[in-house]
């Protein structure tokens, strides 16, 4: 079927959300007056499409990723943190890690590589699924690389050196000290 118009457009069912159809079924699709949102049903629960700042399937989820290294864990620091955020549309996943070294007790660890926890287990690894931001705050020096699946429950960050692409470590590319940072946002497909 093709529907073309320059001044019509398709309207699906019309309801608040607390007046959903009692027995959707799948591909359903409902606006919601009270919350200004497009929902599909999708077998089992309603998914939102659209928000009131457009921001499809809703608000990304929080969680708490876990920093290892290929030797000593590394430690943030008394005020350090480690924040992570995803968004799953399907079986794709967008997330985002920010990491910052703050306070006293920072240490950088000991092994040629980091390891961040994924927030949903990956179908495979072995692939290169995002970037990696990393500024050292006491010289100003930045450096990029990419995010790789080092299995399917963790990535782990290479940067953009001369020799090949040796690891984020203790000292690559430089010593991890007080608020330096790491950013990455990686995409992949969920198991």
């Amino acid at each position: 079927m093709t529907i073309s118009a320059t001044s019509q457009g398709l309207k699906p069912g019309v309801c608040t959300s607390s007046n959903r159809p009692a027995n959707p079924y799948d591909g359903m699709m409902i606006y919601e007056t009270d919350t200004n949102v497009l929902a599909v049903y999708d077998g089992s629960s309603w998914k939102t499409v659209g928000d009131t700042d457009f921001t499809p399937f809703g608000a990304w989820t929080a969680y708490t990723p876990s920093l290892t290294s290929s030797g000593t864990t590394p430690n943030l620091g008394s005020t350090g943190y480690i924040y992570g955020a995803y968004k799953q549309i399907g079986k794709t996943v967008f997330g985002r890690i920010v990491l910052q070294f703050s306070g006293t007790g920072v240490s950088a660890g000991t092994g040629s590589g980091y390891y961040i926890t994924l927030p949903v287990t990956s179908s495979v690894s072995g692939y290169i699924v995002g970037s990696v931001f990393a500024q050292d705050s006491s010289t100003g020096a930045r450096q990029t690389g990419v995010v790789w699946l080092n299995n399917t429950t963790r990535v782990e960050m290479f940067y953009d050196g001369t020799g090949g692409y040796p690891t984020f470590g203790s000292t690559l590319p430089w010593t991890w000290d007080v608020s330096d940072l790491l950013s990455l946002d990686f995409t992949y497909e969920a198991a």
